[in-house]
């Protein structure tokens, strides 16, 4: 199942035992980010390596062979209606994302719900799906 991976998403991954970590090794999911999401995650290196025990640099290389991180130029034509769904101006890209390449969102974010264009599924509802 291809889904769009929003940044709380991916920072779950870094914890090992999460439901989050279990669920991208073990079932067929192909996650999309956009690459702005990697910054985020820098943002915050030195508290995911804090929290989580783990190398910061290892987990970046893991999200990467596990996410496909792309850039803004690649769905850029679909921010102005992205805009339209939602009013968080960190959030448009993920919709922007969802417009042009039609997979639904993966977040547990509940004002990604407030709308009815896109699908978003969070991480319980994505367990009962698969």
């Amino acid at each position: 199942m291809k889904l769009i991976a929003d940044a709380n998403i991916l920072f779950s991954i870094a914890k090992k035992d999460s439901v989050t970590n279990k669920l991208i090794k073990e079932k067929d999911l192909e996650l999309i980010a956009p690459d702005y999401a990697l910054k985020e995650l820098n943002k915050y290196s030195s508290l995911i390596e804090e929290k989580f025990n783990i190398n910061f640099k290892n987990y970046i290389t893991q999200l990467k062979e596990k996410v496909k991180f792309l850039p803004i130029s690649e769905y850029k034509d679909s921010l102005k209606e992205a805009k339209n769904i939602i009013n968080d101006e960190k959030d448009i890209i993920y919709f922007a994302m969802a417009l042009e390449f039609n997979p639904p969102i993966w977040s547990n974010d509940s004002e990604f719900k407030n709308q009815k264009q896109i699908l978003v599924f969070n991480t319980k509802e994505l367990i009962l799906l698969l």
